[in-house]
């Protein structure tokens, strides 16, 4: 069985059957939601200042829990993603009690990001759904390159780094390193109509990393790339690797193009090179090893927090609040690492968690990577060629990407952020069920488990609406020194 033909265990049954017309329209339902929650995430949560913007967070949730619930997520996945979903978003409202309903922002984005993920993961299991998933990740790419490009444009200045609607160059990268990365691998392998799209947006998002002087992000972009075409090579069949190949060169070649293109005539009077503003920061002290300083200050920071309140942690955007550091330390209350972020504002509580949630799904794209490239065909077309039936690898790829650039940034307190990673995390984790079907699918016996957990899912995302509504993102920094970004 291909992931062409793998289909979730709640679909409709076949046309004709006794109540199919009920079954079908249900299935409708469940697409609807679906297709809008991510494509709710993809532009106009992204837009208001990566979801932290006030009230934004509380707009989404009650969707996404309506399409978890049209979705029968608990028929679907095995009750233990489930139940890890669940005692993360249970965690992160429980840490208010420490630090007051002014972090529900943050507390609401680990049950988004979780509830996506487990959304795309129970729901993009074929082909047509799966393409969906990845064009609403293209539309993201799509919108804030357009955001990013217009006032980088008006700024005058071709060596200014691009920030779009995330207000900061760093996660305005790792924003479009998911739609890059995606997108190079539909190039690579998907239906002619999603290819021609990714082949005009790839391009412009590879730019807009480059051009955001993210040097991360510009590493996670080098390595990415190189995974996603020895990926793609891998699964081809023998007669289909050459125009892979060819794909990939033209691609690679297009899209080194645009970067050179855009800072310079006709946008701009004069031409400027494209790391401009990459070498510009580092000269202005903004250097590799002066930042590798930084973040080492800011994880002492996240750790100490951690260490005063093991189990609670010192509460949302609390980390620096009250802290005593030595003399010319850059003092930040965002951490810059996923993990030690969870651990500072919420002890243990929050950041076992969270550190369980990322082993584990890393594990699982890590192993979807590894069938392909021991099972390689499982992943082919009817025709061996490399088809949409592969795109969960691609998408696995992007999350990785993403997940190794938080544990080095502030990624995970941009909301939108979090869930357009978690929505690629959950594609790539759709393709176990051609890899390892036994590690995502429910069995029966356990579809209580899995039904009690979903109810704890959507009651937590349903609570985190409640206490984010009218809340904008919170951080208690009076008079601190912030240091540069990598």
């Amino acid at each position: 069985m291909t992931a062409d033909t793998v289909t979730p265990a709640a679909l409709a049954p076949t046309r004709g059957a006794p109540g199919a017309g009920q079954a079908h329209r249900a299935r409708l339902v469940a697409d609807v939601l679906a297709t809008l929650t991510l494509a709710a995430v993809a532009v106009p949560l992204a837009h208001a200042g990566g979801g932290r913007d006030a009230g934004q967070v509380a707009l989404v949730l009650p969707l996404l829990a309506a399409a978890l619930v049209a979705c029968r997520v608990w028929r679907v996945l095995a009750w233990g993603w489930l139940a890890g979903a669940a005692a993360l978003a249970v965690a992160a409202l429980a840490v208010l009690v420490v630090g007051g309903r002014s972090g529900a922002v943050a507390a609401a984005s680990y049950g988004l990001a979780a509830g996506t993920g487990l959304l795309v993961a129970a729901w993009a299991r074929d082909a047509t759904r799966a393409g969906v998933a990845a064009g609403l990740v293209l539309l993201s790419g799509a919108v804030q390159v357009g955001w990013s490009l217009v006032p980088w444009w008006g700024a005058g200045d071709p060596s200014t780094p691009w920030v779009g609607t995330y207000y900061w160059y760093n996660q305005l990268a790792a924003a479009l390193l998911l739609p890059a990365l995606l997108g190079a691998g539909v190039v690579l392998s998907a239906a002619p109509r999603l290819r021609l799209a990714a082949w005009v947006l790839t391009p412009l998002c590879v730019a807009g990393v480059v051009l955001s002087t993210s040097r991360a992000s510009q590493a996670a972009l080098a390595v990415g790339w190189v995974l996603v075409a020895a990926v793609a090579l891998r699964v081809a069949g023998p007669g289909a690797r050459r125009g892979v190949g060819v794909r990939a060169a033209a691609l690679s070649g297009l899209a080194a193009a645009v970067t050179v293109v855009l800072p310079g005539p006709p946008l701009f009077a004069h031409r400027s090179d494209p790391w401009a503003g990459t070498v510009a920061r580092a000269s202005s002290g903004q250097s590799l090893s002066t930042n590798g300083t930084f973040r080492r200050e800011f994880f002492h920071e996240a750790l100490h927090a951690f260490a005063t309140h093991p189990l609670t942690g010192a509460g949302y955007g609390r980390i620096a609040a009250g802290q005593s550091v030595p003399s010319g330390w850059a003092l930040s209350p965002l951490a810059h690492n996923t993990v030690l972020q969870a651990l500072g504002e919420g002890g243990l509580l929050l950041g076992l968690p969270v550190a369980v949630a990322l082993l584990a799904v890393g594990a699982a794209l890590v192993g979807v990577l590894g069938h392909a490239v021991v099972v390689p065909a499982a992943w082919r077309g009817s025709t061996g060629r490399v088809g949409v039936a592969s795109l969960p690898l691609f998408a696995a790829v992007a999350a990785l990407a993403v997940g190794g650039h938080s544990l080095v940034d502030a990624d995970a307190s941009y909301p939108a952020l979090g869930a357009l990673a978690a929505a690629c995390a959950g594609l790539g984790m759709a393709g176990l069920a051609t890899a390892r079907p036994a590690v995502l699918g429910g069995r029966g016996s356990d579809r209580r488990l899995a039904l009690a957990a979903t109810v704890v899912v959507v009651v937590a995302l349903l609570a985190g609406a409640v206490l984010a509504w009218g809340q904008p993102f919170h951080i208690t920094a009076p008079g601190l020194l912030f240091g540069g970004s990598a």
